[in-house]
């Protein structure tokens, strides 16, 4: 019979398509791999001999194989893994230590995730469950099963907020993961995210507020300077300075040693002492999980004697057509080899709101978003990634109409979503665009 999982992890795995900056801007390596929170953790914590779990849904697509193999060859247990053929895996795109992450999930096939899913799992026999606030913010059916998965549980129960933008509950992230955190036992996330859930100053009275809803034992991350946790007793770990490569990842195999720590009966010091040491792991190596079949003309790069250039670059431009910002942002900004746009709005060059209705805004945004481009060299026929926000859905169609005009095939991906936008506004656009090669 095959043994019980140690411990089970419920969310989305994506493909993860990572820009590598080579010895010079010109020359970039894409690494592709897979990302997802949960599985990530499940993979720290079979290299720390624990057998894990990950239930989730993939597309029958090349990406959604790329993830089962590579999971695989982890050593994940993948028994419980269904594939969907009329929903795609979903992707990431983004840099090691550049702009932020592109995402294509919109529709995925883990945004279809029921409380189904866990039929047959056997949850109530594992040592744990693991489950981050993301998988409830992808839609009410994964929030049905994160809550699910806790509610079966009956080993440690394991909650990440792991707050992300741009996710369909990601405006109602403290009503969607709220049921997660009273229903945990340990609570691991980062000082800010916590922070935006429950409201109030940082510190030690930050996790006493946490642990009032339920968790009988609170995390506080730090990222490189460390972490604190609140039991019984306050304990506190500051891990010598390091140089992080790509830290993307490295919270989700901190909270593997951790939860690995308490499995083995370590004290709450010893958990955090190993939690950082995980995380520093990763976070010195490219990928969410420090793969094994890392492409060597990528680690032939970064131990290269121009190892200080394989860093990101960012570099800022206003483009003089455009509204100054009165926030702390830029219009566009060029990072290795994409050139990413802010939020663009209905405003003209004079700072006034266009008149008209959505069809009106539309072009003025998309005039704004051509304008930021051109300023770093692109035209909107390098654009790769659109995202556009709606105040109201049903205004789509006329949205469209503008849209389809501005954009020749092959299309960019673009994700739709309905958001609350400021008073008067109708749409918001964003874009990446792919740099010009030199010549």
């Amino acid at each position: 019979m095959t043994p019980v999982p140690d411990v089970i992890a419920l969310g989305e795995t994506m493909r993860s398509v990572i820009t590598v900056r080579g010895p010079t801007r010109e020359h970039s390596v894409p690494f592709v791999t897979h990302g997802g929170a949960e599985s990530n953790a499940c993979v720290a914590l079979v290299r720390l001999g624990f057998g894990a779990a990950w239930v989730s849904r993939l597309g029958t697509d090349a990406a959604g194989d790329l993830v089962m193999k590579e999971l695989r060859a982890h050593g994940v247990d993948l028994r419980w893994v269904r594939r969907d053929p009329e929903r795609p895996t979903g992707s990431m795109f983004r840099e090691t230590m550049g702009g932020p992450p592109v995402y294509e999930r919109t529709g995925s096939a883990a945004s279809a995730l029921e409380a189904a899913d866990l039929d047959g799992v056997p949850v109530e026999r594992a040592s744990a469950v693991l489950v981050t606030g993301i998988t409830a913010m992808l839609g009410e059916g994964p929030q049905r099963a994160a809550i699910a998965l806790l509610e079966r549980a009956r080993g440690l129960r394991v909650v990440d907020p792991n707050l992300r933008r741009g996710l369909w509950g990601s405006d109602r992230a403290p009503e969607l993961i709220r049921p997660l955190l009273e229903r945990a036992d340990i609570l691991i996330g980062g000082e800010g995210e916590l922070a935006e859930l429950v409201g109030g100053p940082g510190g030690r009275a930050l996790a006493e507020r946490c642990r009032d809803l339920g968790p009988r034992e609170v995390v506080l991350k730090h990222g490189a300077a460390g972490a604190a946790a609140l039991t019984t007793g306050w304990a506190e770990h500051r891990p010598p300075p390091r140089r992080d490569l790509d830290p993307v990842g490295a919270g989700d195999a901190f909270n593997a040693g951790y939860l690995a720590a308490r499995l083995s009966g370590g004290s709450v010091e010893e958990a955090l002492e190993q939690a950082a040491r995980c995380g520093a792991e990763v976070a010195s190596t490219i990928g969410d999980t420090r793969s094994p079949d890392e492409p060597m003309r990528i680690q032939r790069q970064i131990e290269s004697p121009i190892e200080e250039e394989v860093a990101v670059t960012r570099d800022a431009r206003q483009p003089p057509d455009v509204p100054e910002p009165k926030a702390p942002y830029s219009p566009v900004v060029v990072g290795g080899p994409f050139a990413y746009t802010s939020g663009q709005v209905a405003f003209g060059p004079d700072g006034t709101l266009v008149a008209g209705g959505v069809e009106e805004q539309t072009r003025q945004v998309l005039d704004n978003v051509e304008r930021c481009l051109a300023s770093a060299g692109c035209s909107m026929d390098d654009v790769v990634k659109v995202t556009a926000f709606l105040s109201d859905l049903e205004d789509f169609p006329a949205f469209n109409r503008v849209y389809e005009q501005r954009f020749a095939a092959p299309y960019p991906a673009r994700s739709t979503v309905g958001a609350r936008l400021a008073d008067g506004l109708l749409v918001e656009i964003e874009a990446v665009a792919l740099l010009p090669r030199p010549g």
